[in-house]
């Protein structure tokens, strides 16, 4: 899926709630322009894509398409590595811009929790099994092959890249040993027979590298 799908995809909501295309332009160009930061090489347009890509194929299962759509594009729209809260201000973001498209307050309460509970990636009471998906696909990424699971990882280190190679592992093992200590890393069924022993095959490996 390419950038002009996404966008596509993007406005074709937007323009159920406004008419007002230039509006709706001028908010695409500045998603584009935050996403397309040089700084940016895992949370990218292109990770916008391959999730919405999931979206299409799961789209008879999600119970909310439209807000879950909306959560995608914005879900990962503020990313700065020195930041602890990039969660909360992408999804402060997302309730700015759609407020002033007047889209109703039930989407936008949807959307906010669901991108920030990217943050810890965990679900909490008020969830739906919407969320449970979009928390999966987000993660889907960990299931990859391994050379593609590989070349995830370096572009993460490329957006860590002012970190000491020490402190960078320090950080990435914490992080990815969180995921391995939970009793299973996926939410839903599909998700976690269909990629839970691949994920968890991909993290161990490079758990072992990052500790050579």
């Amino acid at each position: 899926m390419g950038n002009d799908r996404i966008k596509i995809i993007w406005m074709n909501i937007l323009s159920l709630y406004s008419s007002d295309q230039s509006f709706i332009e001028h908010s695409w160009s500045t998603i584009t322009r935050l996403y397309s930061s040089k700084s940016r090489h895992y949370h990218s347009l292109s990770h916008i894509a391959h999730i919405l890509s999931l979206a299409e194929k799961f789209r008879s299962t999600i119970n909310h398409y439209e807000d879950f759509v909306l959560s995608i594009v914005y879900h990962d729209v503020i990313y700065k590595v020195l930041r602890k809260d990039n969660e909360l201000k992408s999804a402060e973001f997302m309730k700015h811009d759609l407020e002033q498209f007047r889209v109703r307050p039930q989407t936008i309460d949807r959307c906010y929790r669901q991108i920030v509970q990217t943050q810890k990636h965990q679900l909490t009471e008020e969830s739906e099994l919407d969320d449970a998906l979009f928390l999966d696909m987000d993660l889907e990424v960990l299931s990859w092959d391994w050379d593609n699971y590989l070349r995830y990882t370096e572009q993460i280190r490329k957006e860590y890249w002012m970190y000491p190679q020490t402190m960078y592992n320090r950080g990435r093992k914490m992080a990815m040993q969180g995921f391995m200590n939970r009793p299973a890393i996926y939410f839903t069924e599909y998700f976690r027979t269909n990629h839970e022993t691949r994920a968890r095959e991909n993290i161990q490996r490079e758990l072992d590298m990052l500790s050579v």
